[in-house]
């Protein structure tokens, strides 16, 4: 049998090549450009560990298999939909985990029937998803910034003529707002590990908090007789 020959390009991104210079027989995708672009990137680790998480976590595993030059606004439209109906499961994860928890609080500690009743709502627990991030607004523009990035090197490079990520609509990614660490926060926080703000105040000394305990709550907010013991896993 005959092999099936490919498809004829289109004539109009023919042109558009010819006249830019750019190779007719390039096919490297954006996984592999996003790989070429990442190792030779300079600058601050910060930006470039941000860089290397957006890359991992989001372009490559929805668009990496793509050919670069024919990336365009609609495969990102779609990426990034696809992220907003991810958030609509993992809320609905983290809210029947945080649910679970709560049932579990109300059990009572002593008698047969109910340590069984603890033992199984610990096992459903077990086997649920884990608590996970959402997505917001800011993380998709930062996702967006560095797609963006790596075109504009890959358009310098010659290796593309347009820059699809510089198009597409988002929405305006908003600063999170400061919230003050209180009991009944740090309570559910410990219970579901989901911080109420990105960017947590300590509260009492109103002082700065040491580096290692910007993420979470002060050791000293809650003393150790005041924590349920629900809330320790």
């Amino acid at each position: 049998m005959a092999e099936k020959k490919a498809p004829l390009p289109d004539i109009e991104a023919t042109r558009r090549r010819l006249s830019h210079g750019l190779d007719l027989t390039n096919r490297l995708t954006v996984g592999e450009w996003l790989d070429m672009w990442l190792a030779g990137k300079k600058g601050r680790q910060s930006a470039i560990s941000r860089d290397e998480s957006n890359i991992r976590v989001h372009l490559k595993p929805r668009i990496g298999h793509l050919r670069l030059d024919r990336l365009r606004v609609a495969h990102l439209s779609e990426m990034f939909e696809a992220i907003a109906e991810a958030n609509v499961e993992i809320a609905e994860g983290n809210a029947a985990r945080c649910k679970a928890f709560e049932g579990l609080a109300q059990i009572p500690w002593k008698g047969r029937e109910h340590r069984a009743h603890r033992k199984a709502m610990k096992v459903a627990i077990a086997e649920m998803e884990p608590y996970r991030r959402i997505v917001g607004p800011a993380t998709r523009q930062r996702v967006r910034s560095t797609l963006r990035a790596a075109l504009n090197a890959a358009i310098a490079q010659q290796l593309i003529t347009f820059n699809p990520a510089a198009h597409v609509e988002l929405e305006a990614g908003k600063r999170p707002k400061a919230l003050m660490w209180t009991e009944e926060r740090i309570f559910h926080w410990k219970r579901t590990g989901e911080k109420p703000s990105p960017v947590m105040v300590d509260t009492g000394a109103h002082r700065p908090l040491p580096r290692s305990h910007r993420g979470g709550p002060p050791v000293r907010a809650v003393p150790p007789d005041r924590v349920p013991r629900t809330a320790t896993r």
